[in-house]
């Protein structure tokens, strides 16, 4: 039912659904299947409606519920960029610390493909430069140089499809050195 109403933009549904339990039992209507009702706001670039979730939860459930990964393994974050919802994206990360942020932008599915492998893979250049933003040089280039199962990096997928301005901005993120 949340799911739904989720997938629906029903934020105030949403809302109301969750209010009306008890704190400890709200996760446990969220977490009801793998495929939560963020993953399926993520998913459709539902902004009010992700923070409208978040919002009924504790730092404790919220934090759970992030990093919850769906039958192929992916999370919320992931669903958000593979579809260029740059402001579910920020919304996603703007609930969590710097170290978490860098937890989940390494969350890899069963194929091993991170949120900026798919932002990349579609060409979503907006979201690539936010999944990147906040983080370290260093940082960056670890994410950069994540390998997928098949060894295939973000750039990879970027150039694979012809995105030129995504493999730009990926690029950027490189020396000379590193880009031979």
């Amino acid at each position: 039912m949340l799911t739904v109403a989720a997938g629906r933009e029903h934020t105030e549904l949403c809302v109301t659904l969750l209010s009306s339990l008890l704190s400890a039992d709200r996760l446990k209507l969220i977490l009801v299947n793998k495929d939560t009702a963020l993953h399926t706001a993520a998913l459709k670039g539902y902004t009010k409606t992700i923070s409208g979730i978040l919002n009924c939860l504790t730092a404790d459930q919220q934090l759970q519920l992030l990093f919850c990964q769906d039958s192929v393994g992916d999370t919320a974050l992931r669903k958000a960029a593979q579809w260029g919802y740059t402001d579910s994206v920020m919304t996603l990360l703007d609930y969590l610390t710097h170290k978490q942020q860098l937890k989940l932008l390494f969350t890899q599915n069963k194929t091993c493909n991170t949120a900026l492998h798919y932002a990349a893979l579609l060409g979503r250049t907006d979201t690539v430069k936010t999944l990147l933003d906040n983080l370290t040089p260093e940082q960056q280039l670890k994410l950069l140089f994540t390998q997928n199962i098949d060894s295939n990096t973000a750039l990879h997928f970027a150039a694979q499809e012809g995105h030129t301005e995504t493999a730009k901005t990926l690029l950027d993120n490189l020396t000379p050195e590193q880009q031979l």
